[in-house]
């Protein structure tokens, strides 16, 4: 899946807590400040690593019940409450909302630490290296911004929704939104074309069915 440009995750105006972003690419070139967080609002995390390819993948068969199962005890720990997690492979996108700075902290750094585990089999005190220096997993700060309830929230998580078919060749999925502002994740796709691609009818109803019910979160 290419790669997101930040464009495309500025849904929200820059208000509130000043620039709500941070990490990312909009951390390059940039001295390191303090990442904004509200314990009232939900936060969009991205944990990029452009090592997560081929065995490694976040969505590899071996590793995809791993990595959603460290996302959801990790934040059950630690007070952390995620609404979604989309796997795309090299990143992960979780919605969220933290009780403190100090619990999303811990949060964020015992989650990078067990993924990049579980992915490569390193172990603590034992770090990957190549030519006797140490591998790093994570492409820099994690991305966080931090949202508003209500149609913002809604258009993350149809982004989300997005994101989700798209990682189970569902491409043509779009974004669109409705008279209303809430945003919803709709498909590029027919029963014809998916028969074309060589399901039967019970088949593509049932997929497409089935995708119609994650874009509306059931």
């Amino acid at each position: 899946m290419s790669r997101r440009s930040p464009t495309q995750l500025s849904l929200l105006p820059q208000r509130a807590l000043g620039r709500p972003d941070h990490g990312g690419d909009f951390a390059k070139g940039k001295r390191k400040g303090r990442r904004p967080l509200d314990p009232k609002r939900p936060i969009h995390l991205v944990l990029r690593s452009g090592r997560a390819k081929g065995a490694w993948s976040f969505l590899h068969r071996h590793h995809r019940s791993k990595v959603e199962t460290l996302v959801y005890s990790t934040a059950v720990a630690r007070g952390v409450r995620v609404y979604r997690l989309s796997n795309v492979g090299n990143h992960l996108h979780l919605l969220l909302r933290t009780p403190s700075r100090e619990a999303f902290q811990d949060f964020l750094r015992t989650l990078t630490a067990l993924l990049a585990r579980a992915v490569t089999g390193a172990r603590k005190g034992r770090p990957l290296r190549t030519g006797g220096e140490k591998l790093l997993f994570w492409d820099g700060l994690a991305y966080t911004r931090v949202l508003h309830w209500g149609r913002h929230f809604e258009a993350v998580m149809a982004y989300l929704s997005k994101n989700d078919l798209e990682a189970i060749g569902f491409g043509g999925a779009k974004l669109r939104f409705r008279s209303n502002g809430q945003a919803v994740a709709v498909l590029g796709a027919s029963v014809e074309s998916l028969m074309a691609q060589g399901l039967d009818r019970a088949e593509a109803r049932k997929a497409l069915k089935t995708a119609e019910v994650w874009i509306k979160g059931g």
